[in-house]
């Protein structure tokens, strides 16, 4: 199985972060024995999830995304190369977003969850006007 390398799984994380959603909105595990290079689900809906595949014998890269570009079931890509396979996720979190707001009624919940989780962790907070430091951020 290829092993991806710390300093790529971080690119993937930073990718997240550059979202709605953040890397903390996400289920993330990498180099999994199951032949799954990358594994990323989306916590507030699993059914959506993002995985990357090598197929050492063809040579090359798999892609399965749910929701698809057509399908809110999975759909499967093929890549020549991991950056190209690892490109796409950028448009799989697009999809996320879209069928949310596609969604009202689910969106509005989901927000609303969103800002209740935000108040609590707010409010647990000793200095809510002092920015994170680094290991704040990370948690």
């Amino acid at each position: 199985m290829a092993i991806i390398r710390d300093l790529v799984i971080k690119d993937f994380f930073n990718d997240l972060d550059r979202t709605l959603f953040t890397r903390h909105g996400f289920t993330c595990s990498f180099n999994k024995k199951d032949d799954y290079i990358v594994h990323i689900v989306f916590k507030e809906i699993p059914k959506f999830k993002f995985i990357i595949k090598a197929r050492k014998q063809a040579g090359d890269y798999v892609t399965e995304e749910a929701p698809g570009v057509n399908f809110m079931d999975g759909e499967s890509y093929r890549f020549s190369d991991f950056e190209q396979a690892k490109r796409r996720i950028q448009f799989w979190v697009q999809r996320i977003i879209e069928e949310i707001t596609i969604d009202e009624k689910n969106a509005k919940t989901m927000l609303k969850s969103w800002r209740k989780d935000l108040s609590k962790f707010s409010d647990s907070m000793t200095e809510p006007d002092k920015p994170f430091d680094e290991k704040e951020s990370q948690q």
